[in-house]
Order: C-alpha cells, then sequence, then structure tokens
C-alpha cells in the first residue's frame, strides 16, 4: 500500500443459501438479504436495505458518520456510501454492488474488484499475488472466513447439475441471454466494441438454466451489460419493455 493511502478491505457476505455466482444449487433461487461489509482502518460499515449499521450501531438513511467523513444514503434504487478519501460504494438491494476508487489507488488494489492498474489480462491474483489459471480458482483463494455463518461452499464434489442442452439452446437465443450478443438489429450491438458482451451473455445463460429462467434474472443481466456500457459512454434504450423488465432490474 502506498503511503498516505487508507487502508481498505472489503468483502460480502450473503445472508441465506443464494446467490448470482451459486453455480452448483439444485434448489430453486431464494430471495435473500445481502450484507456488504466495509472495512476501513476508521470504521466498520454493515449496508442493509433501508439502514446501515457503522461500527456495530444501526442507523436509518441517511446519515453522516465520524464528522461527515462517512456518509450512507439512498440514491435511487441503491444504498451508497461514500468517505472523505473518495470510496465510493453502490449497493443495489439484493444483487449487485459498484465500488469506486479515486486514482491515487491505481497499482494497489487487490482481490476480487480487480488490481486497478489498466491491464485487464492479470487480474486473477491470489492474496500472494500469484496469476491463477481460472476464475474458479481466483475467487476461492480470496473466500473469507466468517465467524456468522458457514454455508458458503467452494463447489459441488457429486452428482453436480448440468444445464441440458435443450435449455441452454432456447436462453442462447435472441429472446432471453442471446440478444446480448446478437449481431445485425440489436438493441446491444451499439455497445459490443466498447464492452465485449460474450461473458455477460454466458453468465446470463448459466444463471438461468439453474433458475429455471426466472424472469428476474434475465432482467439483472441485461441491466448489468446495460451499465457498463454506461460507463463506457454509450447509452442503450428501449430494451426494458421488449423483455418485460422494471425499472429497478
Amino acid at each position: 500500500m502506498q503511503e498516505n493511502l487508507i487502508s481498505i478491505y472489503f468483502f460480502i457476505r450473503f445472508e441465506g443459501r443464494c446467490s448470482n455466482s451459486d453455480r452448483h444449487m439444485k434448489k430453486e433461487r431464494k430471495a435473500c438479504c445481502m450484507a456488504r461489509n466495509l472495512i476501513t482502518s476508521a470504521l466498520t460499515a454493515r449496508l442493509c436495505r433501508k439502514r446501515s449499521r457503522v461500527d456495530g450501531l444501526w442507523f436509518y438513511l441517511p446519515f453522516d458518520h465520524h464528522d461527515g467523513r462517512v456518509k450512507v444514503r439512498q440514491s435511487g434504487y441503491a444504498a451508497l456510501l461514500e468517505t472523505d478519501f473518495g470510496l465510493r460504494v453502490s449497493f443495489i438491494w439484493g444483487w449487485r454492488v459498484d465500488l469506486h476508487l479515486p486514482s491515487s489507488y491505481y497499482g494497489v488494489v487487490c482481490g476480487l474488484c480487480g488490481n486497478f492498474n489498466g491491464n485487464g489480462g492479470d487480474e486473477l491474483r491470489d492474496p500472494a499475488g500469484n496469476l491463477l489459471p481460472s476464475l474458479y480458482q481466483w475467487a476461492k483463494s480470496w473466500r473469507a472466513e466468517d465467524s456468522v455463518t458457514s454455508v458458503c461452499h467452494d463447489g459441488c464434489e457429486t452428482d453436480c447439475p448440468v444445464c441440458p442442452p435443450d435449455q441452454r439452446a432456447l436462453y442462447e437465443t435472441d429472446a432471453f441471454c442471446g440478444v446480448l450478443t446478437s449481431i445485425g438489429q440489436n438493441v446491444f450491438g451499439a455497445c459490443h466494441a466498447k464492452v465485449n458482451p460474450q461473458a455477460f451473455q454466458q453468465s446470463c445463460v448459466y444463471d438461468l438454466c439453474f433458475n429455471n429462467g426466472d424472469q428476474k434474472l434475465l432482467c439483472q443481466a441485461l441491466d448489468t451489460y446495460v451499465h457498463q456500457c454506461r460507463q463506457e459512454g454509450v447509452i442503450i434504450t428501449d430494451w426494458r419493455e421488449r423483455f418485460n423488465c422494471c425499472k429497478f432490474a
């Protein structure tokens, strides 16, 4: 860590047996509350719906802490945490977290958010700095111990579920996840040059296949791609009505 930078530890705990990345659950995806835990040298914060917990105390939003050094408020469909050293965490209830850091942290970040060095090819590094060959090994290497619950699993060992070819083919069509990678008259095509949609499409197919084609997951997958495109300056419209996605995704 460079001199004068505040050390930040950020981890996610899912309260309940569910997550967008739980690839080995045989049961249908259930609703759960996801707690985001932020730990800095100055405070420990936990974001939940309508309120947050800072240094062990619960507060209703909005509120300022440590004389304005930390501010938490609701912004649209998200809880927004901001600090005086430039950290910004946006938590969309239930499924997505966006984390922003100032350029002073360039090249000194590690973990599941990447290393913030401008090179997208060396993100999969474990806590020791070793480059790992797969996303699975990388994610596993950053798994944090949790004294509250032990329901997390690294994967399935026997009788692992598979996505039947007919279901995969269905969800790869333009009526579902395939619309992300479709060419021609495609609402998402304007962003392909900026954001490669392949990984988004594959993740979308996987989630739908193991969650009985859950419409909400499709909307979340599409919204995630749209959000990333917006970060690159490409505004995509007219997709919610087509896929019957309400404005929260």
